[in-house]
């Protein structure tokens, strides 16, 4: 008969079980959600500290624009205006600066919607302007007077680009070609085609839903005419919004000053990233 000679138990058999006891001791319970609890009070405390410290080294006077996205309102954007100010927030922890947002929405423009008390809670500022269908491509349009809605028909995609640019002046607002290196759709397509435009002198040099290449023809847009450029994140999903910005060397509160700021040229154009590195004028 065979005989099976006795067996020895590993010298590791029962850490398992003592392990598995030990875990359920309410000590060590709690400390491992004390423990989780630190490592989320750390990781806050850096997001402010970094958000601190970038305020103490901005320029002062300054105010950080995204001049052009879109919401709900607009018939190809997933996103809520309130979704937008909670990702702003979720910018600025992560260390970068951005102080509002301009809704621009396509072929509209509602003047009962008003956003103030999602703006205050968000800390967050939020402008409205549009963004119109013309002729000669879109164009977005600051400081939208009563005036001016009456003047402009704003569902008209075939409108004459040259004329909602004077009657934007006209009411105090102004108009800024939108993503103008595009193809197919932007300004510079229509200047090789030889038309002129001399009542612009501002336009949307980065514009962070375009391709690389479409940015690259409004810097040479800019660079040939002498254009001043804005930026704008062109966002209609949430974690879009703020990727492109502009700097304002003014305190900026409504889309008059707003206006006020673009005229006396004091801007420039920058993606999210830059607004870390800010250095000080």
């Amino acid at each position: 008969m065979l005989r099976i000679g006795p067996t020895f138990a590993s010298p590791l058999a029962g850490v398992g079980r003592f392990r598995r006891r030990l875990w359920r001791t309410p000590v060590l319970q709690v400390a491992h959600v004390w423990h989780g609890c630190i490592l989320l009070l750390a990781t806050h405390i850096i997001g402010c500290w970094r958000c601190q410290h970038f305020a103490a080294r901005r320029p002062p006077l300054t105010t950080y624009l995204d001049l052009h996205c879109h919401s709900v309102a607009s018939d190809d954007s997933r996103a809520t205006v309130e979704q937008y100010l909670k990702f702003v927030n979720v910018l600025r922890k992560r260390g970068y600066t951005i102080d509002g947002i301009v809704l621009t929405e396509h072929r509209k423009f509602d003047f009962d919607v008003d956003y103030s008390q999602l703006a205050s809670e968000y800390g967050v500022m939020v402008l409205k302007g549009a963004e119109l269908d013309t002729c000669f491509g879109h164009m977005l349009v600051y400081n939208i007077t009563p005036g001016l809605g009456k003047d402009i028909d704003f569902g008209d995609v075939k409108m004459d680009g040259r004329e909602l640019i004077k009657a934007a002046r006209h009411h105090g607002g102004l108009v800024v070609p939108a993503h103008p290196g595009r193809f197919g759709i932007g300004l510079v397509e229509y200047m090789e085609q030889g038309e002129s435009f001399d009542d612009v002198r501002i336009v949307e040099r980065v514009n962070a839903g375009s391709k690389p290449e479409e940015n690259e023809r409004a810097e040479e847009l800019c660079q040939r005419t002498g254009y001043l450029g804005i930026a704008g994140s062109d966002a209609h999903l949430a974690s879009h919004i703020g990727r492109a910005v502009t700097e304002f060397r003014a305190d900026i509160r409504n889309e008059s000053q707003l206006v006020e700021a673009l005229l006396s040229g004091e801007f420039r154009p920058m993606y999210i990233e830059e607004t870390a590195a800010t250095p000080v004028g």
